[in-house]
């Protein structure tokens, strides 16, 4: 599984804090510029953080890796926000919400 980054781009308030705790000197106006796009991410943080494109490849797909590996212990899948919304309210699993029958 990989991040979707039309997902990304479509929900991008709750992504950008996240990015901006994973690289910490891009400023709000490089993410405001970013507004989700993985390719722009990619040439700041090659940019702000002097690393060769090859580099900041690697960096940002281990942060993705880590994004996936987070959403496997959580159960939230990363490719579907329908499925995550509904389980996060806890539907999905044939139960009303507030009732997590296991």
């Amino acid at each position: 599984m990989t991040v979707k980054w039309n997902r990304v781009a479509g929900n991008w308030l709750p992504w950008r804090s996240r990015i901006q705790q994973r690289w910490t000197k891009l400023s709000h106006v490089h993410l405001e510029a970013i507004a989700g796009r993985r390719e722009h991410l990619l040439e700041c943080i090659q940019q702000v953080y002097g690393l060769s494109r090859k580099k900041a490849e690697r960096e940002l797909r281990d942060w993705e890796n880590t994004l996936v590996a987070e959403s496997a212990e959580t159960n939230i899948d990363l490719d579907d926000k329908s499925r995550e919304s509904a389980q996060l309210n806890g539907r999905g699993n044939g139960n009303p919400p507030g009732r997590h029958l296991r």
